[in-house]
């Protein structure tokens, strides 16, 4: 019938079932970045590291992604971390609402409420669980049924809001070494999406980079082709904004390089800065110009030049 036809094509092309299922949640119109996101987050693998400047969206679309993976019940046992139990809940929140109050996605499936249906996990009538939990927390009780954990998305685990020290990002590290990736069902293979900020050599994004997670970043401007700077979401930042926001930034370019950027690091994080060369105030005609380059080999990341 009708409703298993238009299932189909949901099925088959994602980006065209976040359009028609959730068009209130995207008020500003989508750039093709946000086609490139869908696609990330979709692609057939199992592990996915995303980075993008504060307001992309990025949560938004992951939130859809885990309802429609549901209801194509892609997975059985779906885990949503943040960076405490409370933000956790706050993720599963919507996704809860949508699965409640989403006529269009209802006509289709029909009522998707099972019988447990928490702040902190919720199972749906197809028999599909998604639970939350916060970063650190014992993986004991994550278990439904049979399975453990076979898909997670690690939401922003490492909060903006906090003052975490290089010992922090370590234990962060060794909890998702020793104690997550073990706890699902399976640590190579169950389907996990990292979304992140780069807060700082050390956090999870660049560790996970490092540990050769596919990683894709979307910051907030980018040049084009032609060397010129182009807004990844005009409609929502212009180069015009974006440029009144970095003087906004200007005492602290290293928050603006991590939230905007996707870049751990700024200029005025260097040990040589653009100020410490001088050049000569002369009109120049003949005059030669020479330039020496030593590159970098050590192997201290945040002093490398």
């Amino acid at each position: 019938d009708i409703q298993e036809e238009i299932l189909e094509r949901f099925y088959r092309d994602r980006w065209d079932a976040h359009q028609k299922l959730f068009p209130h949640r995207h008020p500003d119109r989508s750039p093709p970045a946000h086609k490139e996101l869908v696609a990330r987050i979709n692609q057939p693998r199992p592990r996915q590291v995303i980075e993008g400047f504060r307001g992309l969206a990025k949560s938004t679309y992951m939130e859809e992604t885990v309802i429609l993976k549901a209801v194509f019940k892609e997975f059985h046992n779906c885990l949503i971390v943040a960076a405490s139990y409370k933000m956790a809940c706050d993720r599963l929140f919507p996704i809860a609402n949508e699965l409640l109050n989403n006529e269009e996605l209802q006509a289709l499936v029909g009522n998707l409420k099972g019988e447990v249906w928490r702040e902190d996990r919720i199972v749906l009538s197809n028999g599909v669980c998604i639970q939350a939990m916060g970063r650190d927390a014992e993986m004991t009780g994550t278990k439904y049924g049979d399975w453990r954990p076979d898909a997670a998305l690690l939401d922003d685990v490492e909060s903006p809001e906090e003052v975490r020290t290089d010992a922090d990002r370590e234990r962060t590290w060794k909890w998702f070494i020793q104690v997550f990736l073990p706890a699902l069902h399976h640590p190579l293979y169950s389907w996990v999406r990292v979304l992140g900020t780069r807060r700082g050599v050390g956090s999870l994004p660049e560790r996970l980079e490092r540990d050769r997670w596919p990683t894709a970043k979307f910051p907030v401007e980018y040049i084009d082709a032609d060397g010129l700077r182009r807004a990844t979401w005009p409609a929502k930042l212009s180069i015009a904004d974006i440029d009144e926001m970095r003087r906004t930034y200007a005492g602290d370019m290293h928050t603006y390089m991590q939230e905007y950027m996707c870049v751990a690091t700024s200029e005025a994080d260097r040990v040589f800065t653009r100020e410490m060369f001088k050049v000569e105030a002369r009109d120049r005609t003949w005059h030669a110009v020479y330039a020496m380059i030593d590159p970098a080999r050590t192997t201290k990341r945040e002093t490398s030049a």
